[in-house]
């Protein structure tokens, strides 16, 4: 039993004190297979399965997911303490006893079983834990269980009324029927949901599921997008003169750096100048040499993508095995994953909702077609890398030209920071928050008018402003996406685009650019609310 990487769960910590030669911990964490070197001696429960080479496969019996056990006492306070509280009771025979505290945190202590004693987390070490492991028969027997991903079922006999553990992480969205009918969900040491059975033979089925409000956010981003239409159809006008005279008086601030370029004309490319770009086609061709040779620097850039196989950096592994769980809890039905099933040893997390998903949407995208977790992991990454380089293109290029667009777009590329987070650290979520932001720029950049409004000017030919709704729904969208890259991408893109916002909104002496990028802006964090407020709510 290693060390679980990234263990949000409690039970991860306790894999330090795990004990191999403890056949009573082996069933505590449903551990049923151990493989160690050929010549090492293994514990006297082991039985030998095979033998290949200098390692040996052996198999642990064990009670399976579920067990019935007796509550000695109720454990309450702070999560801090609960790693030393959790050693002490491994090692006091109360485990043996089968006896496993209820565990309470915070000032709610209140459970099912208020005749049990209570005890801090805190003074664990002081509360003779010995006196309580009292030799009694377990309260009841496992008949049969089924285990599914996040679905368990289980057919218990109880001589007694007593608890029921399921040996998966605790976590508050886990839910219970007993007999069909909706049960409390407690935690049990050491960290295990359980629920309370009475005597007789009863049906037991526990799911985790998750919350029904992240549907409603999602629904509530949808239902900005239509009232932003509405306001748009019917009050512009409105809109247009809110706040005008505040913005009259910060309009006599100039911004240095902004002022530069909006009292100087935009250069323009000859290709550009020899045929105004009057219609799509005609842009089309204008930007079209441009954007292959940018093409052509992202694909040097992700050159080593392409020999698809797992590059040897820091967090490999852990990004390869994050995207199989992802994509099976999208074959299962869960669009929304949250609990990684197969991570604490298979006792599963809420792993995802700490890690934001677009790459592994992006990667799951490529594994539906069949392909294999690297191809398909580094065929996302070289998709964001194309986007940031096209994005900063077209970022730039509105505001000089196609040749600072094309130099703007190979210097991003190349950042030495965006090579480390891919390359060196391999830092999936925030290369996907770097590849994703450019793209928000130029999006809420279209949104409020082009370069030209941003940089005090008239709109050029070609610019959104006859097209506000639909420039406002694709700025939306991309803000969203840096919403659903990394948190930390989150939390700094999302103020910088508002500074970007209010430069603009300065520089045109209007409050149309402050007012219109920044509702995108809110509908952009509306949209993903379901991906990234539970991670700030839990």
């Amino acid at each position: 039993v290693g060390y679980e990487y990234f263990p949000f769960a409690l039970n991860g910590d306790l894999n330090y004190v795990f004990n191999a030669s403890n056949g009573m911990h082996y069933d505590l964490f449903n551990v049923r297979y151990l493989l160690t070197p050929a010549s090492q001696t293994p514990p006297s429960f082991a039985a030998l399965i095979l033998q290949r080479g200098d390692h040996a496969l052996y198999q642990i019996p064990t009670t399976g997911y579920f067990k019935p056990v007796r509550a000695p006492f109720i454990w309450y306070g702070d999560p801090a303490d609960w790693f030393e509280a959790q050693r002490d009771w491994l090692s006091s025979g109360l485990l043996e006893a089968g006896q496993h505290p209820l565990i309470r945190f915070g000032a709610d202590h209140a459970v099912a079983a208020a005749s049990l004693p209570m005890l801090p987390l805190a003074e664990a070490a002081s509360q003779n834990l010995p006196q309580y492991a009292q030799n009694l028969p377990a309260p009841g027997t496992v008949a049969g269980e089924t285990v599914g991903a996040g679905d368990f079922r289980a057919r218990v006999q109880m001589a007694e009324a007593g608890y029921v553990l399921l040996k998966v992480s605790y976590h508050p969205n886990w839910t219970a029927t007993v007999d069909g009918k909706p049960a409390s969900v407690v935690m049990i040491a050491p960290s295990y949901p359980a629920v309370w059975v009475g005597p007789g033979e009863h049906e037991i089925r526990m799911i985790y599921r998750s919350p029904v409000a992240r549907t409603w956010w999602m629904f509530i981003g949808w239902l900005g997008l239509v009232a932003t239409w509405a306001a748009e159809r019917f009050y512009r006008p409105r809109l247009a003169a809110l706040s005008a005279h505040a913005f009259e008086r910060a309009a006599q601030w100039r911004i240095s750096g902004v002022e530069a370029l909006a009292g100087r004309k935009r250069r323009v490319h000859p290709a550009e100048a020899s045929t105004p770009a009057s219609s799509a086609v005609e842009r089309i061709a204008t930007h079209l040499k441009p954007v292959l040779i940018v093409t052509a620097f992202a694909l040097v850039a992700g050159l080593p993508l392409f020999q698809f196989k797992l590059i040897e950096a820091h967090d490999t592994l852990a990004y390869s095995r994050a995207l199989v769980m992802f994509y099976e809890a999208l074959q299962r039905g869960d669009w929304l994953p949250q609990w990684a099933a197969r991570l604490d040893g298979g006792y599963g997390q809420p792993f995802f909702i700490f890690r934001l998903p677009l790459f592994h949407y992006i990667g799951a995208g490529f594994m539906a077609l069949g392909l294999p977790v690297a191809t398909a992991m580094y065929l996302a990454a070289f998709a964001l890398l194309e986007a940031a380089a096209l994005a900063t293109y077209f970022f730039i290029a509105e505001w000089l030209d196609s040749r600072a667009g094309v130099v703007a777009a190979a210097a991003y590329v190349f950042a030495p920071y965006l090579f480390v987070n891919l390359y060196v650290r391999h830092a999936l979520y925030d290369f996907s928050g770097m590849a994703v932001l450019p793209v928000a720029f130029w999006a809420v950049q279209r949104c409020i008018g082009g370069a030209h409004v941003a940089a005090g000017l008239a709109p050029a030919q070609g610019d959104r402003e006859g097209r506000p709704y639909g420039a406002m729904v694709i700025a939306a969208f991309a803000v969203g996406l840096v919403c659903m890259s990394s948190f930390p991408t989150l939390v700094m893109g999302i103020p910088a685009l508002i500074v970007f916002l209010v430069a603009a909104s300065v520089e045109a002496r209007s409050p149309r650019p402050l007012w219109r990028g920044t509702l995108a802006v809110l509908l952009g964090l509306g949209l993903t609310a379901t991906f990234w407020l539970p991670a700030v709510l839990e």
